[in-house]
């Protein structure tokens, strides 16, 4: 199967190898300007006030790539920086990836997602409240449906692409975000204009098999999920609890996915369609890909460059006239 299992060591320097579009870390760096990230202030359907940075890419257009990036339990959007300035214009030591916008999210009662609107227009703080089941099935639901909106508005101003979307999750993060995934792959095919099926990679940090009443089985059963969208999930492989988790996604995973085609002498390697990326340490979340480094970012930006910039997705209009 198009899978890839390796300590993160191995794994992510032999991923980096065979995608030739950035240099290591340490190789140097030539840094291009970004344009300054924005503030935003999405507001849910039910009246969560949702705090978010935008990321725009350089030279953005109707053509760019677009990364969601979602903070787990106890985490800051603000891990997400680094590699948000990074993607904005993907330039590493001379050879260039394809600049990507990214839009990070604190999901509700995370961050500075606290605040609520009443139905008479009055805004309640609600900082510090335990979180729940029914917040954690409303991220899910509300939180990216209010995500989904302001992507629609980009991409219909022809700032981005929609159909090159990719979801990055930290933990809770990216229970939710395969979860909204799985909703996205649900939207049927129709003859008056694409309406879903955008997410084309997943890339899950430390995800947990179920917490907070999400549960990872009945999202990664979705027929999109399970065979149309690829994953690199990476970890503190030294965490026996993760690791299981772990194994347990990508064994879900194998089911939709082809058997490789036997290669002959010479040729090129498939790149994988799940790549499993265990590192040596217990660390997770945010810890972990700060342990990770620069190679880890990487790792990270040719994955979604391979999977996002590379095909041939095409732009469309969502909001009919």
């Amino acid at each position: 199967m198009l899978f890839l299992r390796q300590p993160i060591s191995s794994a992510l320097r032999r991923f980096i190898g065979m995608l030739p579009l950035v240099l290591l870390a340490g190789m140097g760096v030539s840094i291009v300007a970004a344009a300054a990230p924005l503030p935003v202030e999405l507001e849910t359907p039910d009246g969560v006030l949702l705090s978010g940075t935008f990321f725009p890419a350089e030279e953005a257009g109707p053509d760019t790539p677009v990364v969601v990036m979602l903070a787990g339990e106890n985490e800051s959007s603000a891990v997400f920086h680094g590699l948000a300035t990074r993607l904005q214009t993907a330039d590493e030591g001379g050879s260039t990836a394809t600049p990507m916008s990214v839009l990070t999210v604190a999901l509700r009662g995370l961050g500075d997602s606290t605040r609520v609107r009443s139905a008479n227009g009055q805004v309640t703080d609600r900082r510090g409240a335990k979180l729940t089941p029914i917040d954690a099935a409303a991220m899910v639901k509300s939180d990216m449906e209010a995500v989904r909106r302001f992507l629609v508005d980009k991409n219909d101003a022809g700032e981005l692409n929609l159909n090159r979307l990719a979801y990055l999750g930290i933990e809770l993060g990216a229970i939710v975000a395969t979860g909204a995934a799985a909703v996205d792959w649900a939207v049927p095919v129709l003859n008056r204009g694409k309406q879903g099926r955008d997410v084309k990679a997943l890339v899950l940090v430390s995800p947990p098999w179920k917490q907070l009443g999400l549960e990872m089985l009945p999202v990664l059963r979705q027929p999109g999920v399970q065979s149309e969208i690829a994953f690199l999930i990476t970890y503190g492989g030294d965490d026996k609890g993760v690791a299981s988790d772990v194994n347990r996604i990508v064994k879900q995973l194998e089911k939709g996915r082809p058997e490789p085609t036997k290669l002959n002498e010479g040729d090129d390697p498939t790149p994988p369609s799940v790549i499993d990326a265990p590192g040596p340490s217990r660390l997770q979340g945010s810890a972990w890909l700060k342990q990770a480094g620069r190679d880890g970012e990487t790792a990270i930006i040719r994955f979604l460059d391979r999977t996002l910039a590379q095909p041939d997705y095409a732009w469309s209009q969502r909001r009919l006239k």
